[in-house]
């Protein structure tokens, strides 16, 4: 059945729709009042549409794919619809049923007014995608004289923040010299010497200190970690226990509830977190750690004000310079062994690096690797809900 056809009946006066029965889809638009919901097999159901005329009301009949009926009742939807007091339900996943046929529907009849909370977050993301301009912004970066961090520091600077302070264990004043040059007029660059495996409190010192100076930041990166399965504790301590201290930290600045504007987090991760690298499993496990805790403050924005994504990136040829250790030694030669795969240069993952923090979406898991910025959708949450 075309939409066209339920639009024309829809919008027919006085003319209530009672039923739709739709063997394969398992999406529902239920007025706020009710959802009514029976089953039976479709072999029963004509496979041709069908009319019943009873007290205004017609009622529609889909044979699909899966052997059921599904009855939803829809009294007083149009007047619900322009009310803006409707709900969707989903159920298992599928919305075939409502994309192809109620969607272009209630376009229609509300105009460019968003039709259900799937609907309205899918907006509101697309219109924060450029929100976060980075001109103008103070900009925390730990770990920013790294590899990956000198590069991203550079198409950070092109974009003329007002302030980037580069937080990292050792200073490279020349670095931070080319930097200022880069974008004198409009940004200033700032060092700031930070060791990410000091305890909380000596965090809070740092930043305390920050925010006496610049009043606000906009933008934490967290890109300080090692490769080294050899050194557990530290891998540990430096991939994860510090970024998870500094952001502690932070939310004594950020923190909605403690009456604060809020911010946002880049948390720099790596593709090894959505498959491990088997001989590095520490390393490994300290970037699923990142991944998971940035995704959990994604999902507590709500409540802190605090924004999180994280950017993962892929294989780098200049980041495997020198010895890297597997864990146990199980594979002496892991470097070479990952060189033998198409890699990518770090100016190229600098300037997708900067597009994420332009895009600046809660929740994103980006991928960035052999240069192409991709934004993944992760399944993995299906296999289990807390259901708090």
């Amino acid at each position: 059945m075309k939409s066209p056809i339920l639009a024309q009946c829809v919008l027919q006066r006085g003319l209530s729709l009672s039923s739709i029965h739709c063997g394969s889809s398992a999406a529902m638009i239920v007025p706020a009042s009710g959802l009514y919901k029976h089953e039976e097999p479709a072999s029963q159901l004509s496979s041709s549409r069908k009319i019943n005329r009873s007290d205004n009301s017609r009622t529609y009949c889909f044979d699909r794919v899966h052997e059921t009926r599904l009855e939803v009742s829809l009294k007083s939807v149009l007047n619900l619809f322009l009310l803006g007091k409707f709900r969707v339900a989903w159920e298992y996943g599928n919305t075939t049923f409502f994309n192809s046929i109620f969607k272009p529907i209630l376009k229609r009849l509300s105009g460019t007014k968003s039709l259900c909370p799937k609907q309205r977050s899918r907006r509101k993301s697309k219109s924060s995608r450029s929100e976060f301009a980075i001109a103008g912004k103070n900009i925390i970066f730990v770990g920013g004289l790294g590899c990956i961090g000198m590069h991203t520091c550079r198409e950070i600077v092109k974009k003329g923040p007002k302030n980037l302070l580069i937080l990292d264990k050792i200073e490279k004043s020349e670095t931070i010299k080319n930097l200022q040059e880069l974008n004198p007029e409009t940004t200033t660059v700032t060092y700031y010497p930070y060791d990410v495996t000091v305890s909380l409190v000596e965090s809070k010192k740092m930043l305390t200190t920050i925010f006496e100076k610049f009043k606000k930041i906009d933008l934490l990166i967290n890109g300080a970690s090692i490769l080294d399965d050899h050194q557990v504790e530290e891998t540990i301590a430096v991939n994860f226990t510090g970024m998870m201290n500094t952001i502690s930290a932070l939310m004594d600045f950020w923190d909605k509830q403690k009456g604060c504007s809020g911010g946002a987090i880049a948390n720099i991760c790596s593709v090894a977190a959505f498959n491990p690298i088997y001989q590095l499993p520490v390393y490994s496990a300290s970037m699923a750690a990142v991944f998971s805790f940035t995704n959990s403050l994604a999902k507590l924005a709500p409540i802190t004000g605090v924004t999180a994504y994280s950017i993962n990136l892929g294989i780098m040829r200049a980041s495997l310079v020198g010895q890297y250790n597997s864990w146990m030694d199980v594979e002496p030669c892991v470097v070479h062994l990952l060189l033998q795969h198409p890699t990518q240069t770090p100016t190229n993952a600098a300037r997708n690096f900067v597009k994420a923090i332009e895009a600046n979406k809660n929740g994103a898991i980006w991928k960035l690797d052999l240069a192409d910025l991709e934004e993944v959708k992760w399944t993995g949450f299906k296999h289990w809900d807390p259901r708090i």
